[in-house]
């Protein structure tokens, strides 16, 4: 199949995103049906966590599954920022049809989020 950069899915950026509720090891998953980049993981702080034992602790850690295991790509840490705060970080990740991306909350049992994920289409993926 030729690539087109001219295609619709090359252009259009994709967000999917969910809340990451006040319990440890609370998560949001987002499964992909068709191959794609992830380009960016936000987290938009609704109530501000506890950090009990360092700033690490209240964090989000974002992962990728796949037949391959588990791949950490990136974390968010929000500590004790107050609400409406933005966290954002640049990834270039490619994501394989059939695979799912994690948004898991560290050992903060406080801070309530909401994570996203900006993504898009390959043109090459099979469509579903």
């Amino acid at each position: 199949m030729v690539k087109r950069y001219d295609h619709p899915n090359n252009l259009v950026h994709r967000e999917a995103g969910g809340v990451v509720a006040a319990a440890v090891s609370s998560s949001f998953y987002h499964y992909f049906h068709q191959k794609s980049r992830i380009r960016a993981v936000h987290c938009l702080v609704l109530t501000a966590g506890t950090a009990t034992a360092t700033p690490k602790d209240a964090a989000l850690e974002v992962s990728l599954f796949g037949p391959n295991g588990t791949t950490s790509f990136a974390n968010l840490f929000y500590s004790t920022n107050t609400a409406m705060h933005l966290l954002h970080a640049t990834v270039t990740r490619t994501v394989a049809s059939g695979n799912s991306v994690q948004f898991k909350k560290l050992l903060d049992a406080t801070g309530i989020t909401l994570a996203s994920i900006e993504f898009e289409v390959l043109p090459d993926a099979v469509q579903s």
